[in-house]
């Protein structure tokens, strides 16, 4: 049975009563954060620690957070993401698309990539960003991703300064790793 998110408290009894049962939890975040609270700690470390419930982590960095919050080593890890992209034949038409949101060459460019969602607190996102217009940074903020034509996603683009566009779906996205923090760029 593989799960992910904080649903282990669900499956305690089966994992416990059923050993013929193999169990494998994702852990898509740090640590701190998915463990689901001090009480529930304990119990996840012992459900890990006997193997009742084998983790998985999916990036170096929830890996090293998992091992030092649980005090255990040798979690497993299978890095989540794409390879980095080359260059596609779209490369010149995604650069242009870019640098028409630009001001000027100086203009720093940030993605968010994701669906819009309560979850993803966006709201947050936004609104940082507007402190960064009113303190006259040269930046703008490409939105991508479903869901920015719903209500919520309408009150956004309503909240957002003009430097934040909505762009909508695209299937030119890519993922690259660098220096452990995750960057996403446009695969030109």
């Amino acid at each position: 049975m593989h799960c992910h998110l904080n649903v282990i408290p669900y499956i305690y009894k089966v994992a416990l009563f059923h050993k013929e049962i193999r169990f494998i939890h994702t852990i898509h975040s740090i640590a701190e954060h998915a463990s689901g609270g001090k009480f529930q700690r304990h119990i996840n470390k012992f459900f890990y620690k006997t193997c009742r419930i084998i983790s998985v982590t999916i990036s170096k960095i929830c890996q090293q957070s998992f091992e030092r919050f649980y005090h255990l080593s040798g979690i497993a890890r299978i890095d989540n993401g794409c390879p980095i992209q080359g260059k596609t034949s779209r490369f010149n038409d995604v650069k242009k698309e870019i640098d028409s949101y630009r001001t000027d060459s100086e203009t720093k460019v940030f993605l968010h990539v994701a669906r819009c969602h309560l979850l993803k607190n966006q709201t947050l996102l936004i609104e940082s960003f507007n402190r960064f217009n009113n303190k006259g940074f040269n930046f703008v903020l490409l939105c991508i991703g479903v869901g920015f034509d719903s209500d919520k996603g309408k009150g956004l683009q309503k909240l957002a300064c003009s430097k934040i566009h909505f762009l909508g779906e695209k299937d030119n996205v890519a993922i690259i790793s660098t220096m452990q923090m995750p960057f996403a760029y446009l695969r030109l």
